[in-house]
């Protein structure tokens, strides 16, 4: 009885562990995948959709072996590990689907676009459904060992989330390949937990993932076999021009970082890459004038003081350092590269970011001018918008009307604001008006400038609304002076008249996506997706209402219910990191913070919150959502944020709740759950693209007022008791 009851014990402590790490790993694994996809296409498009993926897999894994649910978890975690390794091969043929690249700047055919998704999704359903499993029979045997049942275990997996999100932030170092093996090594480690035995198998398991893991090459050999071929890629650069090679190859922040060196007409020219896309080039040394120095040179010249935003390679640091610019301040979102160009690369590129006057910041470019108080002679934005794979990603919160305003105010009187782009990104000009027309509104003056015919680059400039006479007779001598070597385009023949500029509460069509998915194209893509969820999702309420749970009736609400607290979960959870990334206007930080907030946030209240208090903690956070909903609470920082901190809260605990209250449907609630899940996903990425954030934000505090009416009508004396 002792030898029992010590095993019993040691199974208290050894299966809250297991769990903990099978979702730190799980999700490691996801969040490492997510950041490959995106090479190639919008994950967020598609990606959450695998959710109804979950309860196939809770299916299939309950008949893996009969017995207690804890055999049954043990069994699903090798079958879990088997399934990662089998995708990560997989997922170096992505490259062989990738239609987006190749019609990567504009015309992109939405049917292409569902293909390449179905594509996609078939490769990763595996994993999600073993995801699924493996989740699934971890409740059904946490609820066996934890004292609290399914709330400590609901606490366990969310606890383990959030570790997830913060173990990922070591990226820029190890690389994402690491990141898989080690998303794998931490199922191992699950393994072991959950046996207690290191069998001979599990420790050459373990050595191998060490070998994996700790052998310098990793990254960069895997990164060889997955990079695409396609145009603008490092591959098609070198195939393109004999001679070049690779500077410098290596995860940043926000993507892959890789540089080139070419030989050309113009000189040695080095090439930024992001993600396998050309971004930028750095031309060495003093060699020929090109159009941007012609265009600008004559602007540039007499300027004090000038900013650099998306400073890149640092040409255009160069180009002010070289007009006698004194102070520069060239500003970088991608940490990498100006620690790249100011270490390893300090030679190929002059030095130009230690030149003197130089300042290097680190940083969304919007926010850092927004404290600022100076004003500039100059700004520089070569910049054209975001591509599809990076659509939710820094770039789109920088070319709002508001942020234009931002930088437009940045100017002194003589101040003028830049930007320019290859013509290949917007072969119609209509990227070109659109800047140009909300410029305008804004007050400034405009002119344009185009090279060649047909046209190979753009250039926008702005002078400043606060402008003088003597500014403006210098603006147009300048112009003048001009014509005969560039060709001007003028500044009446820019206006869009029926164009909206973009606003920060809908920022995802701005720069030129636009040009690449049109809302109508992208309201398509909505339609045919949920129609794609909807009918699973009817599917498998149909398919469990002929299950016992007390009646159709009754059957019919408990699925109802669990498919709202699905959807809730999800809504609320994007509403956190949209809350972060409105202001923070960088959307991977603000998806780091927002996710591993509410992640733990959601395990604490799953933790604390249960039975009397569970009840009036939801009816607290229905009257704070009502608040929302109507504003009678003030749409400021800390109005929404502490209610936002309620809500999550609340929503933690709710699913545990009804899990636990429920043991006879317990399969019922979980896959309906997921439905939720996914259809809350779904609107996530599309309503705010579409509608806006205020719509989202509206939808989100209605959804969580019906999930927690639901909750406080239907299940009030399980909730109690639970």
């Amino acid at each position: 009885m002792t030898e029992l009851h010590e095993a019993q014990d040691k199974s208290h402590i050894r299966l809250p562990i297991s769990l903990f790490l099978l979702s730190v790993g799980t999700v490691l694994y996801s969040l490492a995948v997510f950041r490959l996809i995106s090479f190639f296409i919008m994950p967020s498009l598609f990606f959450d959709l695998l959710l109804v993926c979950f309860p196939i897999g809770a299916a299939l894994g309950t008949r893996l072996g009969q017995g207690e649910a804890k055999r049954q978890f043990c069994k699903a975690l090798p079958v879990m590990q088997v399934v990662m390794l089998i995708t990560v091969v997989a997922t170096l043929t992505l490259k062989h689907f990738d239609y987006m690249r190749e019609n990567l700047l504009f015309h992109v055919d939405p049917m292409r676009v569902l293909v390449q998704i179905g594509i996609f999704a078939l490769i990763y359903s595996p994993f999600f459904m073993a995801y699924g499993a493996a989740e699934y029979l971890g409740y059904v045997a946490g609820r066996g060992v934890l004292a609290r049942r399914m709330n400590s275990v609901y606490a366990v997996f969310l606890f383990g989330a959030a570790a997830a999100f913060a173990l990922s932030l070591v990226q820029p170092v190890v690389g994402v390949s690491r990141l898989l093996v080690m998303a794998i090594g931490l199922v191992s480690l699950a393994k072991l937990a959950a046996s207690g035995r290191l069998a001979t198998g599990l420790i050459l398991e373990l050595l191998v993932l060490a070998v994996a893991l700790g052998y310098p090459g990793t990254d960069k050999f895997f990164m060889q076999w997955f990079k695409s071929t396609k145009p603008m890629t490092v591959a098609d650069y070198k195939s393109r021009v004999p001679g070049t090679r690779t500077l410098y190859s290596g995860w940043g922040k926000f993507a892959y970082f890789e540089v080139l060196e070419q030989e050309t007409p113009y000189g040695t020219v080095n090439v930024g890459f992001y993600n396998d896309t050309s971004q930028w080039l750095y031309r060495r040394g003093q060699g020929p004038k090109d159009f941007r120095d012609a265009v600008l040179e004559p602007f540039v010249e007499g300027a004090r003081r000038a900013v650099v935003i998306g400073a890149g390679g640092g040409r255009d640091v160069k180009l002010a350092r070289d007009a006698a610019v004194a102070e520069i301040v060239a500003i970088e979102v991608e940490p990498a590269v100006p620690q790249v160009i100011r270490g390893p690369l300090r030679e190929q590129f002059d030095g130009v970011y230690d030149l003197p006057g130089v300042q290097v910041i680190v940083g969304d470019a919007r926010s850092h001018l927004e404290r600022m108080k100076d004003r500039f002679d100059m700004i520089f934005f070569w910049s054209v918008g975001g591509y599809p794979q990076t659509m939710l990603e820094p770039g789109n919160m920088i070319r709002t009307a508001e942020a234009l305003r931002c930088f437009i105010e940045r100017l002194t009187p003589r101040g003028i604001f830049a930007i320019g782009y290859d013509a290949v990104l917007d072969p119609e000009q209509i990227l070109l008006r659109q800047y140009a027309t909300t410029l305008s509104r804004l007050g400034a003056h405009l002119v344009g400038f185009q090279h060649g015919q047909p046209a190979q680059e753009y250039m926008l400039l702005a002078l400043s609304p606060s402008a003088g006479p003597e500014e403006l007779d210098h603006w147009r001598e300048t112009i003048a002076t001009l014509s005969d070597t560039v060709q001007v385009i003028a500044g009446e023949s820019l206006q869009e008249p029926g164009f909206t500029p973009v606003t920060d509460d809908r920022p995802y069509m701005a720069g030129n996506i636009r040009n690449i998915l049109t809302p109508e194209q992208v309201l398509f893509l909505f339609f045919v997706l949920g129609g794609i969820v909807a009918a699973f999702g009817l599917a498998s309420f149909v398919s469990f209402l002929r299950t016992p749970t007390g009646g159709p009736g009754a059957a019919a609400r408990l699925l109802l219910v669990s498919f709202l607290l699905g959807v809730n979960f999800v809504l609320l959870e994007h509403l956190a990191v949209l809350e972060i990334f409105r202001r923070s206007y960088v959307y991977y930080d603000a998806v780091m913070i927002g996710m591993t907030a509410f992640l733990t946030l959601t395990g604490a209240g799953s933790f604390m919150l249960r039975g009397r208090w569970l009840a009036l903690a939801i009816a607290l956070g229905i009257a704070a959502a009502t608040c929302l909903l109507f504003a009678l609470i003030p749409a400021t920082r800390w109005g929404n944020g502490l209610s936002l901190l309620l809500l999550t809260a609340v929503t933690g605990s709710m699913f545990p709740t009804y899990f636990e209250a429920n043991p006879q449907s317990q399969l019922q609630i979980f896959a309906l759950d997921a439905v939720g899940g996914a259809t809350g996903a779904l609107l996530a990425f599309f309503v705010p693209i579409l509608y806006g954030f205020a719509a989202f934000e509206t939808l989100g505090w209605v959804v969580f007022i019906i999930a927690g009416l639901a909750m406080l009508i239907g299940s009030r004396r399980r909730i109690a008791s639970a």
